[in-house]
């Protein structure tokens, strides 16, 4: 197998890898919208920490003329 070849076919796989991956990512992140509360945090320790960050306030201004 030519370097070429080995090259495109890593592409390939990985890139099909990738696509389920941003599957997985999106399906899993509206669970977590489901169960967190803005200012919610769970930490796992060592593993890492979740937190849903508060929104913030933005004034919006309209000229209806």
């Amino acid at each position: 197998m030519s370097e070429l070849e080995d090259i495109a076919r890593r592409l390939i796989g990985e890139k099909a890898i990738l696509d389920e991956a941003k599957v997985l990512h999106d399906q899993t992140r509206e669970a977590a919208a489901s169960v967190l509360d803005p200012g919610d945090r769970k930490d796992l320790g060592e593993l890492g920490m979740v937190y849903m960050t508060k929104p913030k306030a933005a004034w919006k201004i309209v000229d209806q003329a």
